[in-house]
């Protein structure tokens, strides 16, 4: 638990019970981060499914997987710098959500961080599961729905990372004090400044190592859905032990 953003929130003395948060500054998170795309594997389980036989079909579906597995790769990649060995404080993160059965890792992240609707997370959840049984043909109806769901879940954080408000602030109506958050891309962290009029009071960073950091990418890429934004916020001063009853909170976006 960091202690700072307690710290700031204390210091401050924001009313939480009537805060606003404002867009800054945005950009395109987009990258191609490996030789091959989601798209290009998308773009090959939909050659797959047109040679309408069963290698095709049990092609398309095994390509369909791997436009999302790369999708999330890429993700992670981009806002962690690594698609594997998460630091195990993202469990922490992870128990305010609830997950079906047999979700990895990685996909409950993906939804905890709001980048994938949960019937897309199940959607895939059943498609990994088909693939397992090697031998079972797939129906030409199974493999357009793998096909859908791989491109669903593409366009989804697609969209997402499209448009990125990396840095954002936080303030009451008194306008005494604001907290600005931004996120370095290149070094994977939030820097967070407590601001009064100009001049900086406290400043520190927060990386994939802290809890809070997950819940502050949450906040990032669901910064324009205010009903998002308000449980993620609640969620971050559950995480940080703020005393304010949840109930009390409310926080509404502004341009």
């Amino acid at each position: 638990m960091s202690l700072l953003i307690l710290e700031i929130f204390t210091y401050s003395k924001l009313d939480l019970t009537e805060l606003y948060i404002s867009r800054e500054i945005g950009t395109n998170f987009e990258k191609q981060q490996f030789d091959i795309s989601p798209k290009d594997f998308l773009r090959f389980a939909k050659e797959d499914l047109k040679e309408n036989n069963d290698r095709g079909y049990i092609n398309s579906l095994t390509n369909s997987k791997r436009a999302i597995d790369c999708q999330i790769d890429e993700t992670f990649e981009i806002l962690v710098n690594s698609s594997d060995n998460f630091n195990p404080i993202v469990k922490n993160f992870l128990k305010y959500f609830e997950f079906e059965a047999d979700i990895p890792i990685k996909l409950q992240i993906i939804n905890a961080l709001n980048l994938a609707p949960s019937l897309i997370i199940s959607k895939f959840r059943t498609l990994r599961n088909k693939l397992e049984h090697f031998y079972q043909k797939p129906s030409t109806a199974e493999v357009k729905e793998a096909l859908d769901v791989a491109d669903l879940f593409i366009r989804s954080v697609s969209g997402k990372f499209n448009s990125v408000w990396y840095e954002f602030k936080i303030t009451d109506d008194k306008d005494k004090f604001e907290i600005n958050f931004e996120f370095d891309s290149i070094e994977r962290k939030f820097k967070i400044k407590l601001l009064k009029g100009e001049e900086t009071v406290k400043e520190f960073y927060l990386d994939a190592n802290q809890v809070e950091f997950w819940i502050l990418l949450r906040l990032m890429l669901s910064i324009d859905d205010e009903i998002e934004i308000q449980e993620t916020f609640k969620i971050l001063l559950k995480q940080i032990g703020h005393p304010i009853p949840s109930d009390k909170i409310n926080i509404w976006l502004y341009d």
